[in-house]
């Protein structure tokens, strides 16, 4: 809930989707940890990675306890070597399928053996369960460690490019774009020894992320809905953790919990009868009236703890509609259509939008307007990004 708390904050949106990103990248999930420290250690370690490279990146989340734990590391020996975490280290963190082998993998896991958890939370190296023989990784041969097979891995041609590709099907597209732009990007990048900072400033800059063929074309993930509605109807997070973690969990994002290694799937994986209802409820719910009378005790002291730190605005009231109803009911259609949706959908909302509302100096203007944006809200439209 801080986390929910936090991200709602427009000044650390940003920053927060890039982590998500690289939480979908490098997957452990609360179902096998169980351990809500070291899934705060493993975000914030995250966070922290943004200022690094990419290389360096990968060697401390080898190192990271609630990924030892969730790959079977501290499982890894040189007796009986654990693949999970080199095969997961070539497909989904560096390098993609077809970019490796087999032999790859058994060798590279005997490089990651002596990975250890020390009282849960502390990570350590065991000289006496390390295998310190010679393996053959990407045809080069020594004594290699973990950190020299992520060196190695970043020598191969995939590694320049393989990050760039997730960062395209996360942020702008499933489809497939110009593959001279990530070749060239790639190059830029590992000239640049795979620098995250220099990676994030090139690609949100470029004239590709802002290209108007990637607006309103990705249908927007669990959490960027819920998010993005509190921030466009400047709502606070409800401090209501039953309802917010179940609502995220129906919409098929619980909060740390992907359905596997690989991570969420996007686009339009999102949304089945199920996740489109849950939607369409919470819109729902945001535009209700709270019934203190009807809260539980957990959730009166959560209420109250809210107001104390200055978030108590968690609904739309009818007060905040009737604000709008100076407007003519034509510019107030363009006035939602333009702030809530992307520009291709526009022409096909406002003039009905238009008729929802009416003449807004009638009686009963205030409700249809309620009911032209949680029309808005619940429509395709606002569900793509």
């Amino acid at each position: 809930m801080d986390w929910f708390y936090y991200v709602r904050e427009p000044e650390n949106s940003a920053r927060e989707k890039f982590v998500m990103f690289l939480q979908d990248i490098f997957v452990v999930e609360q179902q096998k940890i169980k351990d809500p420290p070291l899934l705060y250690a493993m975000q914030q370690m995250l966070r922290d990675g943004t200022t690094l490279s990419y290389p360096e990146l990968c060697k401390r989340v080898s190192r990271e306890p609630a990924m030892v734990r969730y790959l079977d590391l501290d499982k890894n020996t040189a007796n009986k070597p654990n693949e999970n975490f080199a095969r997961e280290l070539f497909e989904l963190f560096t390098l993609g399928e077809g970019n490796y082998t087999e032999d790859d993998i058994k060798e590279a896991s005997r490089a990651f053996t002596g990975y250890r958890v020390m009282r849960r939370y502390k990570y350590y190296q065991s000289e006496k369960l390390q295998d310190e023989t010679e393996k053959t990784v990407f045809g080069e041969t020594g004594k290699w460690d973990g950190d020299d097979v992520i060196d190695l891995t970043f020598k191969q041609p995939a590694a320049r490019t393989f990050l760039i590709r997730e960062l395209i099907k996360f942020y702008l597209t499933e489809e497939a774009v110009d593959e001279a732009y990530i070749e060239a990007l790639g190059e830029q990048w590992a000239d640049n020894q795979f620098s995250l900072p220099y990676l994030m400033k090139t690609f949100f800059e470029s004239r590709l992320f802002f290209h108007p063929a990637y607006r309103g074309n990705m249908v927007k993930s669990p959490v960027h809905f819920y998010i993005g509605l509190c921030q466009d109807l400047r709502l606070d997070v409800a401090p209501f953790q039953t309802r917010v973690l179940r609502g995220m969990s129906t919409m098929g994002q619980a909060f740390y919990n992907p359905p596997n290694v690989r991570g969420w799937l996007y686009g339009e994986y999102w949304i089945n009868s199920t996740t489109i209802s849950a939607r369409r409820q919470l819109v729902d719910y945001l535009f209700a009236n709270l019934n203190e009378k009807k809260l539980n005790g957990n959730e009166q002291r959560a209420l109250s703890a809210a107001r104390k730190a200055g978030r108590g605005n968690f609904l739309v009231t009818n007060e905040r509609l009737k604000q709008v109803l100076s407007l003519a009911s034509d510019d107030l259609a363009k006035h939602f259509t333009t702030y809530f949706i992307t520009a291709p959908s526009r022409p096909n909302y406002s003039k009905s939008l238009e008729e929802i509302i009416g003449d807004t100096s009638s009686e009963g203007s205030a409700k249809r307007v309620r009911f032209a944006i949680i029309a808005l809200l619940q429509s395709p439209a606002y569900n793509l990004s």
